[in-house]
């Protein structure tokens, strides 16, 4: 069986920016259940980019200045550990929650399990002190 070439070339791409938007819909309800689950107010958010960035960062307890370091290149490696770090805590899971959400491939089943795993999340006053 031999492949065309430019069917070849119309069905990568496709393939991948179905990936892309599964992805990025796999985060966006999770990130919404969550907020959901914690009472943070417009877990709409989760869905709209750079809005989602804001939504997890006050998940995580954090001001919006937080956001905003986050798009700081250099800076934002540090602010991406500490934001998972906290985001982790803030879902009553200890740090190896935080840290398993910065691994790439590992955030997913980390996410996954935040979001539908058998202990329930504990509701906590969400505050945006630094």
């Amino acid at each position: 069986m031999e492949i065309d070439p430019t069917t070849l070339a119309f069905a990568l791409p496709a393939v991948a920016v179905a990936f892309a938007v599964a992805l990025y819909a796999f985060f966006a309800v999770g990130i919404a259940s969550i907020a959901g689950e914690l009472g943070v107010e417009k877990r709409w958010y989760a869905w709209v980019p750079f809005l989602n960035v804001y939504l997890a960062v006050k998940i995580a307890g954090k001001r919006v200045l937080w956001t905003v370091l986050l798009f700081v290149p250099v800076l934002n490696i540090l602010m991406y550990i500490l934001v998972c770090l906290k985001f982790a805590k803030a879902c009553d899971r200890g740090r190896l929650y935080g840290v398993l959400l910065m691994l790439p491939v590992v955030d997913l089943f980390a996410l996954w399990n935040l979001t539908y795993g058998k202990r329930p999340i504990v509701a906590q006053e969400v505050s945006a002190d630094g």
